[in-house]
């Protein structure tokens, strides 16, 4: 565990973040139906995207990896939108989230002494314009490449009650409340590398810090 963890979450609210907070992974919760809403290509990205089912392992992988950290930082950012009908303002909201996600973690892979960090962004990956996953072609920045907290299964919605979100804030990847409209994304570190899961490695972007080895 990074003992200088605890300020990454005054970063994140610097940055951006409307909530942040440090959260357990013993508190984390999986369900293997969101990878059935994956399946049903509930945001349009199944079959079309490498960091998305079915490119990504199994939520079973997922789970074992993400056991073998011990805490994360779960940031919430919140938008305005026109209504629940505004798709161009929940995009424009995703963007804004994914930037300021982007820039925590760049901090975070730079400041601290965490050798492991596993970011997971929420919804796809948009690194590219057009994913390589189309073209059958190799990811051509797996360094950058972000997989999404609902591929791994995890529910977010379980956790941020257990951190203590303020409850009218309790919701995530769609508005519930008219008017505005969140998103969650999850940060771990602090991993053993010893029992991380190597195969399909390249579909599950651990970032590792120069000079550790991956066993």
């Amino acid at each position: 565990m990074c003992a200088e963890f605890d300020h990454f979450v005054r970063d994140a609210l610097d940055f951006g973040a409307k909530y942040a907070a440090i959260a357990s992974v013993a508190d984390i919760i999986f369900n293997e139906e969101f990878r059935g809403m994956c399946e049903q290509n509930t945001c349009g990205s199944y079959n079309k995207n490498w960091m998305c089912p079915p490119a990504v392992p199994p939520i079973n992988t997922f789970k074992e990896n993400v056991l073998n950290f011990k805490q994360g930082l779960l940031v919430q950012t919140v938008h305005n939108i026109k209504s629940s009908f505004d798709w161009e303002g929940m995009m424009m909201a995703a963007e804004t989230h994914t930037a300021i996600f982007r820039l925590i973690l760049d901090r975070l892979e730079k400041d601290s002494n965490c050798q492991e960090i596993l970011p997971l962004n929420a919804g796809p990956c948009t690194y590219c314009k057009r994913c390589t996953f189309l073209d059958s072609e190799p990811c051509r920045f797996p360094d950058k490449a972000l997989t999404s907290v609902e591929a791994s299964g995890i529910d977010v919605m379980a956790l941020e009650k257990v951190v203590e979100y303020p409850t009218t804030m309790a919701k995530i990847l769609f508005p519930m409340l008219g008017s505005s409209y969140s998103e969650f994304n999850i940060l771990l570190q602090g991993g053993d590398k010893r029992n991380l899961r190597t195969d399909n490695l390249d579909r599950f972007p651990i970032r590792l810090k120069e000079g550790c080895q991956r066993c």
